[in-house]
């Protein structure tokens, strides 16, 4: 658990916890989503541990794995943040478009 990108997933999950359990701005529920590109294979394949490869080949499949409620992690390929019909804002379409795959 003390090796990233593992590391910073435990330190989000444990604070998204607080934040849920003390109803962080009304909370009922809070959840870490990781956004990366899917096409990111170093990322994704950043497993330093055996133990951890052997849950599975990438991070959004390992990850859930590892925490008592899944259902509290989300992934998302951050391609869809940047694509053309997104509603997100211009600038960060035109800043991270290379991300789109197709």
């Amino acid at each position: 658990m003390f090796v990233d990108p593992v590391y910073q997933l435990m330190r989000l999950t444990l604070l998204a916890d607080a934040m849920e359990r003390a109803a962080e701005q009304q909370a009922t529920r809070v959840q870490v989503v990781l956004a990366a590109p899917a096409g990111n294979k170093v990322f994704h394949g950043q497993l330093a541990r055996e133990s951890l490869r052997t849950l599975g080949p990438a991070i959004p499949s390992v990850w859930p794995k590892l925490l008592r409620r899944p259902d509290r992690f989300g992934y998302v390929d951050s391609a869809v943040l940047v694509a053309r019909r997104a509603a997100t804002d211009p600038a960060l379409r035109e800043r991270y478009g290379h991300m789109l795959h197709d």
